[in-house]
């Protein structure tokens, strides 16, 4: 199983250092997009290992903004270029940790080697709650470049509600030609085959439409890559929630997380319950809050790897 994992990070080299070291393996690569606004060098002292691929062409990322769409197309084109092919390609944050052994994830991924480990959900057809809607209709302009954070804030803010009190609005919905493509959303980080990700990336270039429409939304990096694929014929193999909106945690696959206005980080405490959760990630973990937590999960993937050597 020759596998990538991609990873967006922008803080905590000494966290990123430990999420390299427990998927690191044989047929295994690492492509790292640092945010530009950050010093890269921390990080490279970190992780000076064969099969770790820093981007040299990063991006300054603001959060909810299409800047994170962007990263993560380069980080996709340094996947497709590289000289291996990759069976699958994870998305990962740098502050994300293992609850699985590699041994687990591997085999896990073998048995349902057609699956695409992505979740969406029918953003275009949902109005409850109404909020939802406004992620696609309104516009929203989260990469302004000038002033301080405040000001940028306070700019983004009065822009969004004047055109929405003008009723200038997009439709919830992308024109493609002449196709109507429903807009999907769900989390940043999944697991997808190769094939899968390169028709993405292959559409990403060819139908400008989607970049257009998606540099005006709330958090486009949820959405981007999740319309592609669930207006595909990926998309009977990726994982479709019907129904009302769940939250991000409801829409997230691979990880265990709690969201109430931020993400939850994690500590000691709460080793049983994460690795009763079933799910293959935790995020999110930081150095010096999660140090006693990941000393317990490496003990229990090594538990679990040694099963697994034994069976």
């Amino acid at each position: 199983m020759r596998i990538a994992y991609m990873i967006a990070a922008h803080t905590d080299p000494i966290q990123l250092r430990r999420l390299v070291i427990s998927l690191n393996g044989e047929d295994i690569e690492f492509f790292i997009h640092i945010d530009k606004k950050n010093d890269i060098q921390p990080f490279l002292r970190e992780l000076n290992l064969e099969n770790v691929h820093f981007l040299k062409n990063r991006i300054s990322t603001s959060w909810g903004g299409f800047s994170q769409c962007e990263y993560q197309k380069a980080l996709i084109k340094a996947v497709l270029n590289f000289e291996k092919k990759f069976d699958r390609v994870f998305f990962l944050s740098g502050l994300d940790y293992p609850l699985w052994s590699n041994q687990r994830i591997s085999s896990y991924l073998s048995e349902f080697s057609d699956k695409e480990f992505i979740m969406g959900m029918n953003l275009t057809d949902c109005f409850n709650p109404p909020k939802m809607q406004t992620r696609v209709c309104q516009y929203h302009f989260r990469d302004l470049s000038f002033g301080n954070a405040f000001l940028r804030r306070l700019i983004y803010g009065i822009v969004r509600e004047a055109l929405d009190l003008l009723q200038i609005r997009k439709k919830n919905y992308i024109c493609i030609g002449k196709e109507k493509h429903k807009v999907y959303c769900g989390s940043s980080w999944w697991c997808l085959t190769g094939d899968c990700l390169k028709f993405v990336y292959d559409t990403i270039c060819t139908d400008k439409e989607y970049q257009r429409y998606f540099k005006t939304c709330l958090a486009p990096d949820e959405m981007l890559v999740q319309t592609i694929v669930f207006n595909s014929k990926y998309a009977k193999k990726a994982i479709l929630h019907e129904g009302e909106y769940p939250g991000l945690v409801g829409l997230t696959p691979l990880h265990y997380i709690e969201y109430n206005g931020e993400i939850r980080v994690y500590d000691e405490d709460d080793f049983e319950m994460l690795i009763n959760s079933g799910k293959m990630f935790v995020r999110k973990v930081k150095s010096g809050i999660s140090d006693k937590l990941i000393s317990k999960i490496d003990q229990y993937r090594q538990h679990e790897k040694d099963i697994i050597t034994d069976f």
